[in-house]
């Protein structure tokens, strides 16, 4: 991609989503149609990191992430609890300008600034 993302046409994908379990280590095997980026996984009921997030899927590959099952989860009972967000899911509707505002406005919050007076001054 030679363009901004939020420049980008991406096509709405369809993923495929199988888990299984091998003893306490979980699988997550995720397939797609076409292009997908920035796939960001979720699965209700663990708190566990997943072995990758924010992830590009090729259209048609197969990508695998592993995570520490809980004990007493079942692998086959989070199946329908996998959400799976993509950019092609994220609508940028606003113009240059609000960008812009909008970049000023989190910039200037008491709290980074703050913390870039420390870094730049006192380390």
């Amino acid at each position: 991609m030679l363009v901004a993302d939020k420049e980008a046409s991406l096509q709405k994908p369809n993923i495929k989503v199988a888990i299984s379990a091998d003893g306490e280590t979980g699988s997550l095997n995720l397939q797609t149609d076409t292009y997908t980026r920035f796939a960001y996984v979720e699965i209700d009921g663990i708190n566990t990191p997943l072995s990758d997030n924010f992830i590009d899927i090729e259209g048609g590959k197969t990508i695998n992430l592993t995570f520490a099952l809980p004990k007493g989860v079942n692998a086959a009972d989070l199946q329908d609890n996998v959400h799976i967000l993509s950019m092609a899911d994220v609508d940028f509707s606003g113009t240059l300008l609000q960008d812009k505002l909008w970049r000023l406005k989190t910039r200037f919050t008491w709290h980074n600034m703050v913390y870039w007076f420390v870094f730049k001054f006192l380390i």
